[in-house]
């Protein structure tokens, strides 16, 4: 493409042509979209003249990789020596937007085409899953592993609408997505009918949003955990017990499996209030449980089996890496190393993006708030920090930002910094790289960020800044905090005195043996729901629904939160063995805190290993005589004669063992392999790769 002039490059930029609408701008956001715009348009270079960069110096613009010769500035490659990215530069595809997943139409079934106006499917692995919730049964528990892009959405909604007049219930982790999967469903039946529950209604509309859940009008309903568990309970238990209620769906439902065995109380009742609605339920009038999510290892899906167990557990799971991001990584000598290579990955790589930060919040770490603090000193001010402890609110809006879908357009944004409670659930086409500052604790947590960009099929760029430090808080947070067999056994031995009925106890989680100071304490609470928690992982106790706090109408999403958070001290446990003696307790308590431990040192391990450090660069080194550590695997994707597809994969010697790591790490849950034969077949993000082509990135 030639050269373009100010006028048709803001033309074809959305995200330029709103900023500079406003009446103030920051001159290193402009500067960086423009390189972002440039990218995208395929031009060669842009003309300057008249635009608000013409005065911009050649300093500055080099900082961002751009280069003026007379009135006219083109975009280097971008090759940061600290990457050691041999010919390839560093985020060119992604700059361009270049598609990167290959279209593959597999035939739809005569009930999908008719429901969803759709003649395909998008991979096998969604039509296995369409068919799976199709023919499951009333108290069956599916769980469908579909990577990002492969359509779960379909596959809740086709059932919906094939079970009507009988409810649909799908829990989501944020309001934005709930709503967003109003708009869309909405959008398709041509209504104007709500299918939202959240704390963004008017107080009469949630009354009568209840009412319609209660008399079976309501057939199809997106919301959070805490509304289903509090607000909504009542409506769905007569749902349930009238024989209405035909699907329970979780979206997202790595997010049980991770957090659920920490005190996040309102996962922990979902498992219980689908167990009550399933027992309210008449005979062969059960729901069936979907649970949806784009990873899961064998820890996560033995967490949902204990939590969701079902007359029948079937797991799809198509887990596959995708062919959309580029890995980088790169170890840093120090914090302010990290520093001035972010600025420069921030300079050059297109917009939007995200950066992720540690959920630790020590010295050791770098926090949202210290990249917050570093950007903004460099003059980018289209950010927001979306900390963990921050707003629904806040979240919302973050979102919309980065949408540019905000009526004001002051309030977009370029970038979020955020911890891993963003994105959860978040759907943007167009997020174009994602940089970790610390090293995820989990493969889970690496992969599910990076599958946040590049979600409308063109490239995107995946970079893991990290210091020595971060490997410490990293393998710190990958160990769930556990209590001890022996003090689980003393809070045990207090807490079994309250209200027993039958196998049931109701017990205090104020209760304190004497070394506790304060019983009302948080702390206190926490430890003995802990104590509980670890029992239900050792199958010694249930835990049982609890009541629902009483919350108002005109509550918001947050105080919804808060009012779950604040429910009250007891709750009640089935005692599964009743004649446990302190010996059998603490072995039994002992061993289940032993696969957890395991379950995270494996997971953390297969994080480091694709990042090619320490040991897994030995394993490289000892196993394929290998020389240097890897810093880059690219996909690239072709289609040969005869309509075979082939992968050519550019990266150093290490990419062998990289790409089992990689896959190996991703690998169905339950197949129990981890064993390779190198080269072989490889599904990559629902393709089949016929072959497999690997060489040295510097000789290509």
């Amino acid at each position: 493409m030639n050269d373009v002039n100010w006028g048709e490059l803001i033309a074809s930029d959305e995200r330029l042509r709103r900023r500079l609408s406003l009446e103030t701008q920051s001159e290193r956001d402009i500067v960086s979209l423009v390189r972002s715009a440039l990218g995208a348009s395929g031009a060669t270079g842009l003309h300057t003249q008249g635009s608000p960069i013409a005065d911009v110096s050649n300093e500055d613009l080099s900082e961002h990789g751009l280069v003026k010769a007379s009135d006219t500035i083109r975009a280097r490659p971008w090759y940061p020596t600290w990457l050691e990215s041999g010919r390839y530069a560093v985020g060119e595809a992604t700059a361009r937007r270049t598609p990167r997943q290959t279209p593959r139409a597999v035939e739809g079934d005569p009930f999908y085409t008719s429901l969803l106006g759709r003649k395909n499917y998008r991979t096998d692995g969604q039509r296995l899953a369409v068919r799976s919730v199709v023919s499951a049964g009333p108290g069956d528990v599916l769980t469908c592993v579909l990577p990002t892009g492969s359509g779960k959405t379909d596959v809740f909604l086709l059932q919906a609408l094939r079970a009507r007049p009988r409810q649909t219930l799908v829990i989501v982790p944020t309001v934005s997505l709930a709503l967003d999967l109003e708009r869309r469903v909405q959008e398709m039946l041509g209504t104007s009918a709500r299918f939202a529950y959240s704390g963004t209604l008017a107080a009469d509309e949630k009354l009568k949003f209840r009412a319609r859940i209660a008399s079976g009008e309501q057939w199809l309903t997106f919301t959070s955990p805490e509304a289903a568990c509090t607000a909504l309970s009542k409506g769905l238990e007569q749902a349930a017990t009238a024989g209405r209620l035909g699907l329970f769906v979780i979206d997202e439902a790595h997010i049980v499996a991770e957090w659920g065995d920490d005190f996040r109380l309102e996962y922990q009742t979902l498992a219980a209030l689908r167990r009550r609605l399933e027992e309210m339920s008449p005979a062969g009038r059960a729901p069936t449980t979907l649970l949806l999510t784009g990873t899961l290892d064998q820890r996560g899906y033995e967490t949902l089996q204990r939590l969701f167990p079902g007359r029948q557990d079937v797991l799809v799971s198509d887990q596959s890496t995708r062919p959309e991001p580029e890995w980088w990584s790169a170890k840093c000598d120090s914090e302010d190393a990290k520093r001035t290579r972010l600025l420069e990955a921030v300079a050059h790589l297109p917009r939007p993006l995200l950066i992720y930060t540690s959920l630790h919040t020590s010295p050791r770490s770098t926090t949202v708030a210290d990249v917050r603090r570093w950007l903004t000193e460099a003059g980018y001010e289209a950010l927001q920090a979306v900390a963990g402890n921050v707003s629904r609110r806040t979240h919302t809006a973050a979102v919309a930002g980065l949408r540019l879908s905000s009526s004001e357009k002051c309030e977009d944004l370029d970038i979020v910094v955020a911890t891993s409670a963003f994105g959860m659930g978040v759907d943007i086409d167009d997020i174009r790289a994602v940089i970790h500052v610390c090293i995820p604790e989990s493969v889970n947590r690496l992969y599910q960020e990076v599958g946040r960009a590049g979600r409308d099929g063109k490239a995107a760029t995946a970079l893991v800044l990290w210091t020595e430090a971060d490997m410490e808080v990293a393998a710190a947070l990958s160990q769930a905090k556990q209590i001890s067999e022996e003090l689980a056994w003393t809070r045990w031995e207090r807490m079994r005195l309250g209200v027993a009925r039958g196998h049931r106890v109701t017990v205090d989680l104020t209760t304190a043996h004497p070394r506790v100071n304060y019983p009302f304490s948080d702390a206190n609470r926490y430890w003995n729901m802990q104590t509980l928690l670890g029992m239900q992982r050792a199958e010694m106790v249930r835990i049982e629904w609890p009541d629902p706090p009483p919350v108002g109408d005109d509550v918001d999403d947050d105080d919804l939160a808060d009012a779950f958070q604040k429910q009250g001290s007891q709750i009640d446990v089935e005692v599964l063995q009743s004649d446990l003696d302190e010996k059998t307790f603490l072995k039994r308590f002992r061993d289940a805190r032993r696969q957890v431990k395991a379950a995270g040192n494996a997971s953390y391990a297969s994080a480091l290993e694709l990042l090619g450090e320490h040991d897994f660069a030995a394993f490289c080194r000892e196993r394929e005589g290998a020389s240097s550590v890897r810093t880059l695997m690219v996909f690239e994707w072709t289609r040969e004669p005869g309509d075979i597809v082939v992968a050519r994969l550019s990266a150093d010697a290490f990419c062998h063992s990289m790409v089992r790591s990689l896959v190996g790490a991703l690998l169905p849950v339950g197949s129990g392999r981890r064993d390779w034969t190198w080269p072989r077949s490889l599904l990559v993000a629902g393709v089949r790769a016929s072959e497999v082509t690997v060489a040295p990135a510097r000789g290509l």
